[in-house]
């Protein structure tokens, strides 16, 4: 399913600092969910996490273009933030069906992780 995948043409090390950056990246959109929709209630919770998907899903391309920087010799320095993505496309990307690659399937794994992280309450 993934033999072209793009994370295959990485060496060992850049895989590993690939994963790394990866499961960074959700503990801290799992953990601002969980402080964001601290004291609200489930519906707000949820918006939140959707909310917040949906700036990862925009902004995050330039945390891993940094990334590939020091990967690569020769990137050039660039803005690579496209337009933010439509409702369709982050249904998509949560149901699974956009592109198969793995990072769409991590994407849609973080997403649903989010929206499950509302439903995660501490009883003191």
């Amino acid at each position: 399913m993934y033999q072209e995948d793009s994370f295959l043409t990485l060496g060992a090390w850049g895989r590993v600092g690939l994963v790394i950056l990866s499961l960074c990246l959700a503990m801290l959109m799992l953990w601002v969910v969980r402080i964001a929709g601290r004291g609200r209630g489930i519906a707000l919770r949820i918006l939140l996490a959707f909310l917040l998907f949906w700036a990862f899903l925009w902004l995050s391309p330039q945390i891993y273009y940094l990334y590939y920087l020091m990967l690569f010799d020769g990137l050039p320095w660039q803005n690579v933030v496209q337009p933010p993505p439509s409702p369709s496309e982050v249904l998509k990307v949560l149901s699974f069906t956009d592109e198969i690659s793995l990072s769409n399937h991590g994407k849609g794994v973080l997403g649903w992780a989010m929206i499950l992280c509302c439903f995660w309450t501490v009883r003191r």
